[in-house]
C-alpha cells in the first residue's frame, strides 16, 4: 500500500441496531461499533488493567478495516477501552 495521505477521508459513522444476521455483522468493513463486549478476532480473554490505577477498563468500541486508507494490518480491528476511575483512554489491535 502506498503512503497513507496526510488527511484520511472522513467517514461519518450511522448507528444502527444490531438486528441484523449474525453472517452480516461478522463481515469486514460492517464490525464498526460502540458498546458491548469485543468481537474478537483472536481469541484473548485478557482483562486490560488501567496503567494508572490498576483496575479493569471498560470496552468503549471497535473500529473496523473497511477500504485501503483504513485497512488496519491484514484486516484488522483497533479496540478502544476507558477507564471510567481516572478517565484513562486505551487502545489495542488485532488482526
Amino acid at each position: 500500500m502506498d503512503e497513507p495521505p496526510e488527511i484520511l477521508k472522513e467517514y461519518r459513522v450511522e448507528l444502527i441496531p444490531t438486528e441484523g444476521s449474525a453472517t452480516e455483522k461478522r463481515k469486514p468493513g460492517h464490525r464498526t461499533k460502540f458498546g458491548g463486549i469485543p468481537d474478537e478476532i483472536q481469541a484473548n480473554s485478557t482483562v486490560l488493567r488501567c496503567p494508572i490505577c490498576a483496575k479493569k477498563m471498560r470496552f468503549i468500541g471497535q473500529i473496523d478495516s473497511f477500504d485501503d486508507e483504513f485497512m488496519f494490518m491484514d484486516m484488522g480491528m483497533i479496540y478502544i477501552w476507558y477507564c471510567f476511575d481516572c478517565f484513562q483512554p486505551h487502545a489495542t489491535m488485532a488482526y
